[in-house]
């Protein structure tokens, strides 16, 4: 691809900046350069593009929004000077055409101890760094994606420091986000990428969800040459130990027939807490922006959602720690319908919006006919804010109970802000969650297609509570996950007179023992293959009697029955 120079004029800007981390000194916030010279490469062609997202949402599937183009930038193009305290500055500048935001792929990359780089925008109100020697993994690089048509890279190191940093740009990421409704201004917006009816995370429909709020994660993953957004939800285990681990849609891996390679998932960039701060949109630059690049595949469901179950767990490359206020999310692994719940997602790629059911979900399945409930279908309902749906960016939402614990990741579904009847969309129309239980597994299933090795391990977690970090509680002991399961357990009438029913839930109960206060043994019989017992107790005598429950997994669950 050409590049050539161009002299542009600045004035000097010193504006507030946002970073991934805590650290903007006035070296990078204010740089006070007359002339600069800015390397000028024309954004790609489109047209393949509009096509695969035309495609993707004819066929209800992951929507690609950006292009990733080979380029030849070497560091020493960079303008070099001193700055203050003996420190060198040296800055390249990228400016390109229309597009909504650009991502600096950077190899052979080598930052001394002492150095420091810096990824922004013109006028500094975006700011991502400082990456130092220990962000660096395999020579490669990958800052968080610069909003606009303009980036500028900055490395800051000592005058007389023995190796200057260095590194290279091998390929650049062009987004331009929906082409098949675009924006007249690209790069110079407030949030609105995606459609009006959304509801912004911190209105008070979010209010009774902000610990959930802050699991909910923006993912722009990179499929081979191609770009797009999904979102996540950092997971608590029953380690309880803040194993950063994310779980998304497995189909956020695939675009069109691409599928991710191993080193694509070194450059998936993890946006967190990427929201406005009011009810109310926000100007771009007031939203700070904390991220982290670089994961690991873990274990993923293979089928994508059709006729199975959709998940996708990865694990990041980095902690999540105090600077991100991390929410590490429960979850529940056995079905039971929620008659309420919310989905908080990332639209189109835009800031955390919430979208609430006030209708109990229904048991399904997505894009297939096999009779097999896999899924679990939800109608959004109208709020006080608007009516939150889904769109392309939503996708790997998890759908969150009534209990506030994930249960779901978002397949796909023909919700709309507004009703098309060519396109088959409406706000009356339902979502499909690829059911969080069926993507579990089991003690002694495939490692690499179920959750239950990295979340659980212990076979005997029904559900479990998210925690705050620094994750300081213990890790789930059994009699902690058996006090779980044993609510789980129902016993009715009780006290009771007559019959009492006990009901296992979803629960696999193999053996059911009762005794009587004295510990004489009254039933002793084989549940295998049942969900619920009734019992006749109109002929035992007054007091309590102990119930108890023997798990496939041998785990002991113990309950009472009250006779009067």
């Amino acid at each position: 691809m050409k590049t050539k120079i161009l002299g542009l004029l600045f004035t000097p800007i010193a504006l507030f900046a946002q970073v991934n981390k805590p650290d903007a000194p006035d070296f990078i916030k204010q740089i006070e350069v007359a002339q600069q010279q800015v390397i000028e490469i024309a954004a790609p062609e489109t047209a393949d593009l509009l096509a695969m997202q035309n495609s993707a949402i004819k066929n209800r599937t992951l929507v690609p929004m950006g292009k990733i183009v080979a380029v030849s930038i070497n560091e020493s193009a960079g303008r070099r000077e001193q700055i203050k305290g003996n420190l060198i500055r040296k800055t390249i500048e990228i400016k390109t055409g229309k597009v909504k935001g650009i991502t600096a792929y950077l190899t052979e990359v080598f930052l001394p101890i002492s150095s420091k780089l810096y990824v922004s925008n013109a006028d500094g109100s975006q700011i991502q760094g400082p990456f130092t020697f220990d962000d660096v993994r395999n020579e490669k690089l990958t800052p968080s994606m610069i909003d606009g048509a303009f980036l500028r890279i900055t490395t800051v190191y000592p005058e007389h420091i023995s190796v200057e940093p260095s590194f290279s740009i091998n390929e650049l990421g062009f987004n331009f986000g929906d082409l098949t409704e675009p924006l007249v201004d690209f790069g110079s917006r407030d949030f609105d990428d995606s459609e009006s009816c959304q509801v912004n995370a911190n209105c008070t429909e979010g209010e009774d969800w902000r610990k959930q709020q802050r699991a909910v994660v923006r993912i722009k993953m990179r499929i081979q040459n191609f770009e797009g957004w999904c979102t996540g939800t950092i997971m608590n285990n029953t380690q309880q130990d803040c194993t950063p681990y994310v779980l998304t849609a497995d189909h956020c891996r695939e675009l069109e027939g691409q599928e991710a390679s191993v080193g694509n998932y070194d450059d998936w960039q993890f946006y967190f807490n990427y929201e406005g701060a009011e009810c109310k949109n926000p100007r771009e630059r007031d939203v700070s922006i904390g991220s982290l690049t670089g994961c690991k595949k873990i274990a993923n469901t293979k089928r994508m959602g059709s006729g199975g179950a959709d998940a996708l767990l990865l694990k990041l490359s980095s902690d999540i720690d105090q600077f991100y206020s991390p929410f590490f999310a429960g979850w529940q692994n056995y079905d039971e319908i929620s008659p309420s719940g919310v989905m908080i997602h990332h639209p189109a790629g835009d800031i955390k919006k919430i979208s609430t059911y006030k209708t109990a979900i229904i048991e399904s399945e997505w894009d297939a006919n096999f009779g097999e409930d896999t899924h679990w279908q939800v109608y959004w309902s109208s709020t006080d804010n608007g009516f939150g749906v889904s769109e392309p960016g939503s996708s790997g939402s998890s759908l969150w109970n009534d209990k506030g614990l994930v249960i779901g990741q978002l397949t796909g579904g023909a919700s709309a802000c507004k009703e098309d009847t060519d396109k088959g969309v409406s706000p009356s129309f339902p979502d499909y969650f690829g059911k969080f239980s069926l993507a579990f597994g089991y003690e002694g299933s495939d490692t690499e297609s179920t959750l239950f090795s990295y979340l659980d391990g212990s076979n005997y977690a029904g559900s479990i509570e998210g925690i705050d970090w620094p994750c300081n509680e213990k890790p789930l002991a059994l009699q902690d996950i058996q006090e779980g399961l044993a609510s789980q357990i129902s016993i009715f009438p009780n006290p009771s007179q007559h019959d009492v029913i006990v009901s296992f839930g979803n629960i696999n109960v193999k053996q059911v023992l009762v005794h009587n206060s004295l510990g004489v043994e009254l039933i002793n019989m084989d549940s295998r293959g049942i969900r619920e017992l009734t019992f006749d107790v109109s002929e035992w005598s007054e007091g309590f009697y102990l119930v108890q429950l023997l798990t496939a997994e041998q785990g002991l669950i113990n309950k009472k029955i009250i006779v009067k």
